[in-house]
């Protein structure tokens, strides 16, 4: 299939191999003729080996999903290193919140930080 210039690092591999773990759980990302193949093969990686894991995804993945790949993984860094934490919403407090951030042109985070 084809490939984005792009190698996983040693770093970047258990990022990437969490995301493709998740994505695997959707059948349709995948088509249907390889996705068991697929799945049963990345199981069996080492999370750890971002070799192995680059040829698992030149034999799967097409240009777009690489793509995707590459910006989970941008997304896996920036949180890192931001030491972000996650918290739970109801739809409720979550359209406020977003009301609220928009009206005032900053993020969630940010609209929490001022008002508590």
């Amino acid at each position: 299939m084809g490939r984005v210039r792009y190698t996983i690092r040693t770093a970047d591999s258990i990022y990437a191999w969490r995301w493709l773990m998740r994505k695997m759980e959707n059948p349709a990302w995948l088509d249907e003729q390889c996705s068991f193949e697929a799945h049963e093969q990345l199981q069996s990686l080492p999370t750890q080996d971002p070799a192995a894991l680059n040829r698992w995804c030149e034999q799967y993945l097409d240009c777009a999903q690489w793509r995707q790949l590459k910006n989970a993984i941008r997304a896996a860094r920036r949180r890192s290193r931001a030491q972000m934490k996650t918290v739970n919403l109801t739809p409720a407090a979550w359209a406020r919140l977003s009301q609220r951030a928009a009206r005032e042109g900053c993020t969630l985070s940010e609209i929490i930080e001022r008002y508590l």
